[in-house]
């Protein structure tokens, strides 16, 4: 609906990171709230920020800062010492955020190293001092991009991401967990969870009753969007098959995830004549666990999932660290 499309647009839908000075923070936060900036975008942005102000070297620490989620990465490169540092920094940005918009912040004494910024990878630049007619055309560029391109990446029906984006967000994440194993980062990867979920009797409930079959799978869209973070990717991957991708939500934190998700769908009301009541049988793995392979992952959540639908549905499924599947109630829950 229109309003459930109106309150999807919140703050959370277009977070900000600056790899910059606190002074510089301040004067983006008030460009962004400025009424010529609001006038036009008509969006809330809001804005994490990382100080570098006093650190050449910022390039050595932004890895575990950087986050997909970021619509925007803006770049300090207002002194002319840390330009050299500040090209890394975008390099890096590039890899672990291929779909963020980067832009980079200079000066006028740093303005002659524009053209080695932009081919390092930044997409638009800001002059300092902000002009708020500047961020304005930068912020309109990147929510008509965001949202254009969000029709084709989100299910029509129940406002989650389509399988399309989901597999290749897999892809991605798994190409990016290879990459991490492989020795080639110093830092440990956050550990990566997958969820599946396949309603258990949905097709006998509902029958040809298209219209109750598409409000009960738009509840459950909506109640997806609650149990997971706006990080998260949650996706309607077939008629009534479900899944999510969660980053840094360990072994013992993701099978409570898929509870909690099994628990919504099992609160979904139906017309007294709907019977059964379709539920939801949930897979759950997450990796580094009992797994060495992260391409392993897909396979072993359909494994678990097959378990609990196995066991009569409605349940989720697990591993223990030796990699046996489990029921929630024997993983802790």
């Amino acid at each position: 609906s229109m309003d459930e499309t109106n309150v999807s647009l919140t703050k959370f839908e277009y977070p900000a990171l600056l790899l910059g000075s606190p002074a510089l923070a301040a004067e983006l936060e008030e460009a962004i709230q400025s009424e010529e900036v609001q006038g036009h975008v008509q969006r809330a942005f809001y804005l994490d920020s990382i100080d570098a102000a006093n650190d050449a070297g910022i390039s050595s620490v932004i890895a575990g800062y950087l986050d997909a989620r970021y619509q925007i990465v803006l770049i300090d490169a207002t002194s002319p010492g840390t330009v050299d540092d500040r090209i890394k920094c975008i390099q890096q940005t590039r890899e672990s955020c291929p779909s963020s918009e980067v832009v980079v912040v200079i000066s006028k004494e740093t303005e002659g190293r524009l053209v080695e910024l932009l081919q390092a990878g930044a997409w638009y630049f800001l002059r300092q001092p902000i002009a708020t007619d500047q961020l304005a055309l930068i912020l309109v560029r990147v929510v008509s991009f965001h949202e254009a391109d969000k029709l084709i990446r989100v299910d029509g029906l129940t406002g989650l991401y389509n399988r399309a984006f989901f597999e290749d967000a897999l892809r991605d994440q798994i190409a990016r967990l290879n990459h991490d194993v492989g020795g080639q980062r110093q830092s440990n990867p956050p550990p990566v969870s997958l969820i599946v979920g396949d309603l258990d009797g949905f097709a006998e409930a509902f029958g040809e009753r298209h219209e109750q079959r598409e409000e009960f799978l738009r509840e459950v869209g909506s109640h997806c969007r609650k149990v997971f973070r706006v990080t998260d990717v949650v996706a309607r991957v077939g008629g009534d098959d479900f899944a999510a991708l969660l980053v840094g939500v360990n072994y013992t934190l993701a099978p409570m995830r898929g509870e909690f998700m099994r628990k919504k769908v099992a609160s979904v009301a139906v017309p007294d004549d709907v019977t059964p009541h379709p539920t939801m049988s949930v897979g759950v793995v997450t990796f580094p666990s009992f797994l060495d392979d992260p391409k392993q992952i897909h396979r072993h959540a359909r494994k678990a999932l097959s378990r609990s639908k196995a066991e009569g549905g409605d349940l989720v499924y697990g591993f223990d660290p030796h990699g046996t599947p489990l029921p929630f109630s024997e993983l802790g829950g």
